[in-house]
């Protein structure tokens, strides 16, 4: 039934291409959400990537991402999209390298300690541009940084980060309605005179 469509469309109709291509969307570079949903010591998000459901935690300064199954008994971690607290399962906790270190009857079960059993949830790889965070599956193929994936992009993105929360005003302009907050333009249509303002910073800071 695929070999009737086109490679490109086989995904739409096939189980066993859509499979694959989630495979291969989960290993590179995707946006995730944005910083100010970890914005402290603990808090975390549950998105999908790669058709897998994944989370993003903060550690202090690091965020760091993981598949959402339990290295041990493979049920899911987080059941609900944010929160604040431990990574914990209903066997024992992990520590924010994803190591099981609470597995019970460890050495009865398995002859090891949980540390020597080595049991680990399967990282995601974060990077961030601005408040932006971005994650994929780690691969022995995927060396490209997601400042390289994202070519002058990353810096577009970065500016328009940094533009968040501001007043943005059209070359000229001197308040009044012509001008609008970034927030606005994340959240609306795109203005002619955000627009401009973006366009002229950009070009004013990287060109």
């Amino acid at each position: 039934m695929a070999g009737k469509y086109p490679i490109w469309a086989r995904s739409l109709v096939d189980p066993l291409s859509f499979a694959n291509e989630q495979i291969r969307l989960g290993e590179i570079w995707t946006l995730l959400g944005v910083a100010t949903d970890v914005a402290n010591d603990g808090d975390w998000f549950r998105t999908i990537l790669g058709g897998r459901s994944i989370f993003v935690q903060r550690f202090g300064e690091d965020l760091r991402g993981f598949e959402n199954v339990c290295a041990h008994r493979f049920n899911p971690l987080r059941t609900k999209d944010k929160g604040n607290g431990p990574i914990r399962c209903g066997f024992h906790h992990c520590n924010k390298d994803g190591l099981a270190v609470g597995i019970p009857k460890c050495q009865e079960l398995y002859g090891v300690s949980p540390r020597e059993l080595d049991a680990r949830l399967k990282p995601v790889e974060i990077a961030t541009c601005g408040t932006l965070i971005f994650g994929r599956f780690p691969t022995a193929e995927k060396a490209e940084t997601l400042e390289q994936f994202l070519g002058i992009g990353f810096d577009i993105l970065q500016a328009m980060c940094d533009l968040k929360g501001t007043l943005l005003e059209p070359p000229g302009c001197r308040g009044g309605k012509e001008a609008v907050s970034f927030d606005e333009l994340l959240s609306g249509e795109p203005t002619h005179a955000a627009a401009a303002v973006i366009a002229r910073k950009f070009q004013m800071r990287y060109l």
